[in-house]
């Protein structure tokens, strides 16, 4: 960068470099900028929800998931023997799988976000 762009007439070396006026931002959302957000995930992302393979356990038999459909408040997962289905407002709530906090907790099922079945 050109240090006479930040000098008057590049002449006075002992006074101090300001910054150029293009850059000069308040901070906050007063001005042209804006602070940007210092989160490690944008605030408004929708929560993560994983499906990914692993082996079956012995208490998983019949429970292969067969279709997968989302609404704006739902994630339902079809399977062999019935319906899984998952309220996002629920998503960060403790698991203890099937119901909630309060409901049957079936091996597997113990770290699960709480779901509702429809059959087992």
């Amino acid at each position: 960068m050109d240090r006479g762009l930040c000098m008057e007439d590049g002449q006075d070396e002992s006074r101090q470099l300001q910054a150029l006026p293009e850059f000069i931002g308040s901070g906050g959302t007063n001005g042209i900028f804006k602070v940007p957000v210092r989160a490690p995930v944008h605030p408004g992302r929708p929560p993560c929800l994983e499906l990914r393979p692993h082996p079956l356990r012995e208490t998983q038999v019949g429970k292969f998931l067969r279709n997968i459909a989302c609404t704006e408040t739902q994630l339902w997962a079809g399977q062999e023997c019935g319906i899984r289905v998952w309220d996002f407002d629920r998503a960060y709530d403790p698991g203890y799988g099937l119901g909630g906090s309060g409901g049957r907790v079936r091996r597997g099922d113990e770290d699960a976000a709480p779901f509702h079945e429809s059959a087992f």
